[in-house]
């Protein structure tokens, strides 16, 4: 699967999975300065990561609850821990959908990214994360939970992404 990325007046289309690294790596290429999205989380990135899913998977790509979006990103963005604020993302997308279709897979992605930003990847573990998301719906997996999960399935990059502009 495949999505586009757009930053600015560049499109590069990417492997969904690789959707996180290439939108901060030209985040970074376009920027005068480093950003770390765990202070920016906003409502218009997320609304454009849930485009993307749906542009590369489909399904109804209209807004369901505006008010758990917002509530989502005011919350995240209080916390100071990077695995309490993806799980927070991960978990709220999820069991309160803001979006018609493509909650989850959006969710994944903004936990990612919010991983990402913060020097960790997420490991190769689609199957557990499928679980993961299916017992947010059904209720038998809390936010706590989805914290001890991610601490557990993720590891700390060395150094970090430098680009040369040319």
């Amino acid at each position: 699967m495949q999505g586009i990325i757009s930053l600015s007046l560049i499109s590069i289309r990417a492997p969904f999975r690789e959707i996180p690294r290439v939108y901060m790596a030209l985040h970074l290429y376009t920027s005068a300065e480093p950003v770390n999205c765990m202070d920016d989380l906003t409502v218009e990135q997320v609304i454009a990561f849930h485009k993307q899913v749906i542009g590369t998977d489909g399904g109804d790509d209209r807004l369901f609850s505006e008010a758990s979006l917002h509530q989502m990103v005011f919350l995240a963005n209080r916390m100071d821990d990077v695995h309490t604020r993806a799980a927070l993302a991960l978990y709220s997308l999820v069991a309160y959908p803001a979006f018609r279709d493509g909650n989850g897979r959006t969710a994944q992605l903004v936990a990612e990214m919010i991983l990402f930003n913060n020097g960790y990847t997420l490991e190769e573990c689609d199957d557990e994360m499928t679980a993961l998301v299916q017992g947010i719906l059904s209720f038998t997996v809390e936010q706590v939970d989805v914290e001890e999960w991610l601490r557990s399935h993720v590891k700390k990059t060395s150094g970090h992404i430098s680009f040369l502009r040319g």
